[in-house]
C-alpha cells in the first residue's frame, strides 16, 4: 500500500484533452486476443479517422501482412 494525499487541481491548471484528426486515415491492423480490449481499440480508432482491422492472434495478423499493406501494426505484447 502506498499512502497518497488527495489534491485539488485547478480546472485552468488541467491539460486539454483534445485530439487532432490526421492529415489521412491509415489503415491500422490491430492483433489482440480479448474480444472488449478488440471493440475499445476498434471504436478509438475509427473514432480518430483511421480503419481498424482486428485479428485475435499473431497467426491471423501474419496472414493478413502476407496479402494487405497497413499503415501501422498494434501488437498485443503479452498474447
Amino acid at each position: 500500500d502506498i499512502p497518497l494525499k488527495e489534491i485539488e487541481m485547478p480546472v485552468a491548471a488541467a491539460p486539454e484533452m483534445a485530439l487532432a484528426r490526421p492529415a489521412r486515415p491509415l489503415k491500422i491492423l490491430v492483433a489482440e486476443d480479448v474480444p472488449t480490449n478488440q471493440l475499445i481499440i476498434g471504436a478509438a480508432l475509427r473514432h480518430l479517422g483511421h480503419r481498424a482491422e482486428i485479428v485475435a492472434d499473431g497467426a491471423q495478423a501474419l496472414a493478413r501482412l502476407d496479402g494487405e499493406r497497413f499503415d501501422l501494426v498494434v501488437l498485443d505484447m503479452q498474447m
